[in-house]
């Protein structure tokens, strides 16, 4: 899809990832050009408005799309509901959200809910300490999570 776009369209791409910080040789790179190609500069700018919305400078908004460009293809309505657990309900700031900006990708339903409730649950008998909660529980497998999580407590 994305090599079949007009020649002027795809070094426009080309031309806008290079300006937003990501190199042609790192292995975001082409990852960008397929977010950038599946959607409108429109709706590309409308994501990183709702980014702002939610309090992201500049600088954070870019490490995000450096770091995880397949952010800027999510719904605004999985982003916003993304943002807004992970901002107002476990109260990371922004700088923090955008170093684990991978978990905006992460199913709410099916993997971010039932871990905070896991870990909301061994909080409340003391098991562990309320900062427990960081990006790397969603970035662990469901197998490691249970070892980690579930069995050993």
């Amino acid at each position: 899809m994305t090599l079949i776009r007009k020649a002027e369209r795809f070094i426009s791409i080309v031309d806008k990832i290079k300006q937003k910080g990501i190199n042609p040789s790192s292995p975001m790179f082409i990852h960008a050009v397929r977010a950038l190609a599946c959607m409108s500069t429109h709706n590309f700018e409308r994501k990183w408005t709702v980014y702002r919305e939610f309090g992201f400078s500049e600088v954070d908004i870019l490490s995000v799309f450096r770091k995880q460009p397949v952010c800027m293809r999510l719904s605004e309505e999985k982003l916003r509901k993304g943002l807004h657990f992970f901002m107002k309900q476990l109260k990371w700031d922004s700088t923090y959200l955008s170093k684990y900006s991978v978990v905006l990708m992460c199913s709410m339903e099916k993997r971010v809910i039932p871990r905070c409730a896991m870990l909301e649950i061994l909080i409340l008998k003391g098991v562990l300490e309320r900062n427990a909660i960081v990006g790397d529980v969603f970035k662990l497998t469901e197998k490691e999570f249970v070892e980690k999580f579930v069995i050993k407590y």
